[in-house]
C-alpha cells in the first residue's frame, strides 16, 4: 500500500474515533500511537519509540516528554501530546520548547491527535522556533502535505535532509503568503518596486494609485498565463450570475445547502457544486465550508488580505487561526492565506457555509451538494 493510501485509511478510522475521546491517554491510544505506527515506527520497541522520555529542564529533574523517536539510540523527534480538541496555544508550545533544548533532537511535534504541528530550530541552533514550519491535519490534507509528512517516516527520515527541507518549506510558505497578499492588495512598497523598473516619470500619488491597480491586474494575468490561475475570476464588484437557475424537486442528486439539516447518522456528502456549475469531490460535512471558502477566494469574491467572517464571538474565516478572544482555532484548513475553522458538527458546518456565502452577498441556494447513492 502506498503511503498516501495508508494516510487515507488512517484518516477514515480517526474520523470515526474522535467523538469518543475525553482524555489524553485515550487520545494517545486511539490516534497518536496509530499515527506514529503509520510513519513506520515500532511503537512497542523501546529502541525506536520511548514513552515518557526524560528531558530534564534546568534544576527540574524527571521532566518527561510523551514520546521520543530514536535513531541509532539518539532522540531525533520529540512528540508532546494533548487531549483531542485542546487548543495548541503558546503556553503548550513553550512546554515543548523547554524539553527541546535539553536533548539532541532537531524536531518536535505538538499534537492533539488530529493536528500535528512540526517544529525545529531553524532560527537559532538548539532553540526551538516559536512557529511550526509544517502542520498536518490527518482529517484534512493535500497530496503535497502527505509528501512532506513522508519525510518523517522511518524509511525516509534523514535529519540533515529534513532540516534543509524544513527551512525551504518555512520560507516558501511565507513567500507564498506575501505574494497572495500582494496579489490581493499590492502594498506601497511593492508598487514602488515595480514603478522603478517600468516607469521613468515622477511617482506622484495619482501614479501610485494607478499603478496599484495595474500591478494587481498584471500579477493576476501573469499567474493565469502560467496556467496556475482559476479560469473563472469574476470581478469583486460584481456578484456571480448563477447558471443554476433552480433545483428541480425531482432531481435527487444535487441539493441546495440552504435546505440541508444534517443529523447524526445521515449520509456524508460526496460532492459540492458552485454557482458557475463547477464542482469538486468532498468527504466530510466540514468540507462544505472549506470548499465554499476556496471557491470564493479563487473567484475573487473573498479577499485574502482582509478576510474575517465571524459567528457570534468566534471566527469562521480569518487571516490568522486565532479567535477574537485569543484562542487558537481547534482545527483549521488553510485556503491560500485564509484560515477556515473546521471544528464543528455537521449541522454547524452547513450553517457556517451559509454565513460565509451571505457575507459576500451571495445566495446559499445557488450552492449544492450531492450524496452517494
Amino acid at each position: 500500500m502506498d503511503f498516501i493510501d495508508e494516510v487515507r485509511t488512517r484518516s477514515s478510522n480517526f474520523a470515526q474515533r474522535i467523538d469518543h475521546l475525553d482524555s489524553e491517554e485515550a487520545t494517545k491510544q486511539a490516534l497518536i500511537l496509530p499515527f506514529i505506527q503509520m510513519l513506520g515506527y515500532a511503537i512497542y520497541d523501546p529502541t525506536e519509540v520511548v514513552p515518557e522520555f526524560t528531558a530534564d529542564v534546568g534544576t527540574k529533574k524527571g521532566e518527561k516528554v510523551d514520546y521520543a523517536i530514536l535513531q541509532d539510540g539518539r532522540p531525533v523527534l520529540l512528540i508532546e501530546c494533548k487531549t483531542y480538541g485542546t487548543t495548541l496555544n503558546e503556553k503548550i508550545v513553550s512546554q515543548l520548547l523547554r524539553y527541546f533544548h535539553t536533548t539532541e533532537a532537531r524536531f518536535g511535534i505538538l499534537t492533539d491527535g488530529i493536528v500535528y504541528r512540526f517544529f525545529s530550530d531553524l532560527d537559532t541552533d538548539n532553540k526551538m522556533d516559536q512557529e511550526p514550519f509544517f502542520e498536518f491535519n490527518i482529517l484534512d490534507f493535500t497530496e503535497a502535505q502527505v509528501d512532506q509528512l513522508k519525510r518523517f517516516t522511518k524509511a525516509d527520515f534523514d535529519v540533515s535532509e529534513n532540516v534543509n527541507a524544513a527551512t525551504e518549506l518555512k520560507y516558501t510558505t511565507k513567500i507564498k503568503q506575501v505574494l497572495a497578499q500582494e496579489l490581493d492588495s499590492p502594498s506601497k512598497e511593492f508598487i514602488q518596486f515595480i514603478l522603478k523598473r517600468v516607469y521613468k516619470g515622477m511617482a506622484t500619488k495619482k501614479i501610485l494609485e494607478q499603478f496599484g491597480s495595474l500591478a494587481q491586474q498584471a500579477f493576476a494575468q501573469f499567474i493565469s498565463e502560467q496556467g496556475s490561475a482559476s479560469p473563472v475570476i469574476p470581478s469583486p464588484a460584481e456578484p456571480v450570475s448563477p447558471r443554476l437557475d433552480s433545483f428541480d424537486k425531482e432531481d435527487k442528486e444535487w441539493q441546495p445547502i440552504s435546505a440541508l439539516k444534517p443529523g447524526k447518522g445521515d449520509p456524508k456528502p460526496t460532492g459540492i457544486r458552485f454557482p458557475d456549475s463547477s464542482n469538486r469531490p468532498i468527504k466530510y460535512w466540514k468540507d462544505i465550508a472549506t470548499e465554499v471558502t476556496r471557491w470564493l477566494v479563487e473567484s475573487k469574491l473573498l479577499h485574502v488580505g482582509s478576510c474575517q467572517i465571524q459567528r457570534g464571538s468566534r471566527y469562521l474565516v480569518s487571516t490568522e487561526p486565532i479567535h477574537p478572544n485569543g484562542d487558537s482555532f481547534k482545527q483549521h484548513y488553510l485556503v491560500e492565506s485564509v484560515y477556515v475553522e473546521t471544528n464543528y458538527s455537521a449541522l454547524n458546518s452547513v450553517e457556517n457555509a451559509c454565513i460565509i456565502i451571505k457575507h459576500i452577498g451571495q445566495d446559499p441556494a445557488h450552492f449544492a451538494v450531492c450524496f452517494a447513492e
